[in-house]
């Protein structure tokens, strides 16, 4: 059987295509400061594409409870942001604070509007900086965390269990798992116990999505209201 039609695929390449992406990301522009301002265009749109070309074979789209996870989600940005400046981060080997005198403040983030000079072009870099976020980032991670990984540590045959099923051994090596794939490793760790605990109270996978979704969508309001880039 070829592999592209294992069921493990569709929810396994968009994370895998974007991963690869952000390593050259870091390699090219290790500071994260949006240098290179074009990359993150790039990454979104070729990860939009891998989404768009597996789209048919994953599960029907069908959010069952619209408020609560818009609310699930406004509670996952707030906790970001009030606990980051008081939990450590993740650089490299060493756990780190930021400028706690400073709200937190932090050296490093993407910063478009000091590399790019013409007005529409940054505004285009900052529209595909969102949509990336909150269009292709929620799904492919989502796919990734709770629609494979987390049903696989249940059983190898993960599309026999359902969406949301709960083993403490799944969800705590996912929340793990999900939160050392960033920085903001201690902060993350809490988004995502709140975010697996939400898939396992709704059974549904696009719920997770679109609290995900409405979580980077106001954190990236935030960050372009309050310039703290490091956040992005």
């Amino acid at each position: 059987m070829s592999i592209i039609r294992e069921n493990w695929f569709v929810y396994i390449v968009p994370f895998a295509s974007f991963m690869v992406f952000l390593m050259f990301e870091g390699w090219v522009d290790p500071g994260k400061t949006g240098a290179i301002y074009w990359l993150y265009g790039v990454k979104t749109i070729c990860v939009a594409g891998v989404i768009f070309w597996v789209w048919k074979r994953l599960p029907q789209f069908k959010v069952r409870f619209l408020l609560g996870s818009c609310a699930v989600g406004l509670v996952v940005f707030g906790v970001w942001v009030a606990l980051d400046p008081f939990l450590p981060w993740l650089d490299g080997m060493s756990l780190t604070f930021g400028d706690r005198a400073n709200w937190g403040a932090r050296e490093g983030g993407f910063r478009p509007f000091e590399f790019v000079s013409d007005s529409f072009l940054v505004w285009a870099v900052v529209a595909l900086r969102l949509a990336g976020a909150v269009l292709v980032v929620p799904v492919m991670e989502e796919l990734f965390w709770r629609g494979w990984l987390q049903r696989w540590l249940v059983s190898e045959d993960f599309t026999k269990v359902e969406i949301g099923t709960f083993t403490w051994t799944s969800f705590i090596i996912v929340s793990v798992a999900f939160a050392f794939v960033h920085p903001q490793v201690f902060v993350a760790f809490l988004a995502g116990v709140i975010l697996g605990w939400w898939v396992v109270r709704t059974k549904s996978l696009w719920d997770v999505v679109l609290a995900h979704a409405v979580a980077n969508l106001a954190l990236g309001i935030f960050v372009l209201l309050s310039g703290r880039w490091y956040l992005w």
